[in-house]
């Protein structure tokens, strides 16, 4: 091998190498953080029906606080079962009142209905029941 060749190699080498480095600290930026345009969160009021849309920022906070022990539960149990996970309850925009959860869009009836019901059981299309 040739002098030339060594050198060619060596550039070959940085020049991945500094490639590899760049994709590594521009990927790591992506994923950090919720992203700018993170979809929006579908939630339904069980008293009215009404359907409305929630940021996903709002939705982890009211994620959280449905799952932070309320007074006189033991916080020193861990939540074994789907139906000991209380889902997160809003106000409704249009009725005001305290009963909005996340929802699922049904793809036959294009009707809006609750992931989960407020006991902890999985939510069903009413017209598909």
């Amino acid at each position: 091998m040739g002098k030339s060749s060594i050198v060619k190699i060596i550039i070959i080498l940085a020049a991945m190498g500094a490639a590899g480095v760049i994709y590594a600290t521009t990927s790591r930026e992506e994923k950090a953080g919720v992203a700018k345009d993170a979809k929006a969160i579908d939630f339904v009021c069980t008293k009215c029906t009404h359907h409305f849309e929630v940021p996903y920022e709002e939705f982890k906070a009211a994620q959280k606080a449905a799952a932070a022990p309320r007074s006189g539960e033991d916080d020193g149990v861990k939540m074994k079962r789907r139906r000991d996970v209380k889902p997160p309850v809003l106000a409704c925009p249009q009725c005001s009142e305290q009963a909005a959860l996340a929802a699922n869009r049904c793809p036959t009836h294009s009707t809006y209905y609750p992931k989960l019901n407020e006991d902890g059981t999985k939510g069903r299309c009413p017209q598909c029941r």
